[in-house]
This record gives structure tokens, C-alpha cells and sequence, in this order.
């Protein structure tokens, strides 16, 4: 992701890589079953809506 410098990283930098790797770790983590159980959460508050 980032090019090997002699220079040191900015800590914005070291925050950014960080938030990368939580969000690549939270993906890795997201299975089918979580698809199909927030795919019927939205189709059923989609089928209330209609309804009024």
C-alpha cells in the first residue's frame, strides 16, 4: 500500500493504514448468513413502509 522511504511516517499516515485494516478485518469477518439476516431486515422495513 505505501512506498518504503528513508522518511519517517506521518502519524496521519499510521492512522489511515490502521482504519484500512480494522475495515479489511470487519469485511473478512462478514459472512453469508450476515448478508441474508440484513437482507431480510431491509425487506421487511421496506414491506412496513408500503404498508402505510
Amino acid at each position: 500500500m505505501k512506498e518504503e522511504k528513508k522518511t519517517g511516517c506521518c502519524s496521519c499516515e499510521k492512522d489511515f493504514e490502521k482504519q484500512v485494516k480494522k475495515t479489511v478485518d470487519a469485511v473478512e469477518k462478514y459472512t453469508g448468513t450476515d448478508h441474508e439476516k440484513k437482507k431480510a431486515e431491509v425487506e421487511a422495513a421496506f414491506a412496513e413502509d408500503k404498508r402505510r
